[in-house]
């Protein structure tokens, strides 16, 4: 693989007849700007090494079978700016250093357990979040509302608590708000309301913990 000193794209999204683990000598390929495996019978874990690939902005890794933690060694991914892993096995907690050029992280569909870090107060970059569908638990972190640059926001079918903060409705550029399917109560606060979003959800609706007066759509 370190031959193939230019090699930009990998994209073998598809493609059912490699069935086998990512190959950790991707991660010497520093040219790599771009590598989707999407829907390609993927196993195993997220070798360390792949997140050597010093050029890498996008891994798109949606509908396989990729199975323990996202490891550690993502954080010194210093290029990535797009993580697409949702619809695998991964399991653990949410890692709790992230690279600060991460700006989608995208898991949903998974069986990530644990709160959310709050060292993800530190990926002020941050454009969408989305963890719906695995075994979070814990509250929503009141610093969410400190990432300026948030547009989606999707904690749905989870095991989340508590009341809904306040603070997101400082979030002037968020469009999408996905909350439902969890243990959240209480209100809908004011503040949320009056961003306007596209999308809002929650369970204000026959699970009736939460009250809402703005959600495009409850549960």
């Amino acid at each position: 693989m370190s031959a193939l000193t230019e090699l930009q794209l990998i994209d073998l999204d598809r493609n059912e007849l490699l069935n086998s683990a990512i190959p950790a000598s991707f991660g010497e390929l520093d040219a790599l700007v771009d590598l989707s495996l999407v829907e390609s019978s993927i196993l195993g874990p997220l070798p360390d090494e792949l997140f050597d690939a010093s050029s890498l902005v996008r891994l798109g890794l949606q509908a396989n079978s990729v199975d323990g933690p996202i490891p550690d060694a993502i954080s010194q991914s210093e290029s990535l700016v797009v993580l697409e892993l949702e619809q695998n096995s991964i399991t653990e907690d949410l890692p709790s250093d992230l690279p600060d050029s991460l700006q989608f992280f995208v898991v949903n569909n998974n069986e990530i357990t644990g709160p959310i870090p709050d060292t993800l107060q530190d990926n002020v970059n941050l454009k969408v979040i989305a963890v719906g569908s695995n075994n979070i638990n814990g509250t929503i972190p009141e610093y969410l509302g400190s990432l300026g640059n948030l547009e989606t926001i999707n904690l749905f079918d989870n095991e989340m608590t508590g009341q809904i903060p306040a603070s997101l409705g400082n979030l002037q550029n968020l469009e999408n708000l996905f909350l439902h399917f969890n243990e959240f109560t209480g209100e809908v606060p004011i503040q949320i309301c009056a961003l306007g979003l596209d999308q809002l959800t929650a369970d204000c609706g026959p699970r009736g913990l939460v009250q809402c007066s703005c959600c495009t759509l409850c549960f």
